[in-house]
């Protein structure tokens, strides 16, 4: 590759968190065990050397097709709390507004003015904290 080699491109891979999981097979025509050793360090997960044999990539390749299949599938309730969360959050802010603001001048209602000036609201003198 012109601008980077294999391995770099798999650690550039790794260290990007919006990329997600990317299964990476390592092809080279280094067969020694310490290229080996290197491509599993940068982060690959399978490794085949040069020339290969057509159908073991394929098998390889189906194996990590069977693996991506597999992070998806355990990362799907993530996403799924994630999305809930984010939407509680929307609601959160929308029903903080809703408390602090008068619902037909969406000016800052009596609660909210009382709790900017410090002042108790009236009534509740005693469930207000002591300054």
């Amino acid at each position: 590759m012109p601008q980077m080699d294999g391995l770099e491109l798999c650690r550039a891979i790794r260290s990007c968190e919006k990329v997600g999981f990317v299964y990476t097979i390592i092809l080279t025509a280094h067969a020694d065990k310490e290229h080996v050793l290197t491509a599993f360090d940068a982060g690959a997960y399978d490794f085949l050397s040069k020339p290969f044999h057509e159908p073991e990539l394929v098998a390889r390749v189906k194996a990590g097709i069977r693996i991506v299949n597999l992070e998806s599938d355990l990362a799907r309730p993530n996403r799924i709390v994630h999305k809930a969360m984010a939407e509680m959050a929307v609601l959160s802010d929308k029903f903080e507004r809703l408390a602090r603001t008068d619902v037909l001048t969406e000016l800052a209602n009596r609660r909210n003015g009382l709790n900017r000036t410090g002042q108790p609201p009236s009534g509740a003198a005693s469930r207000w904290p002591a300054s």
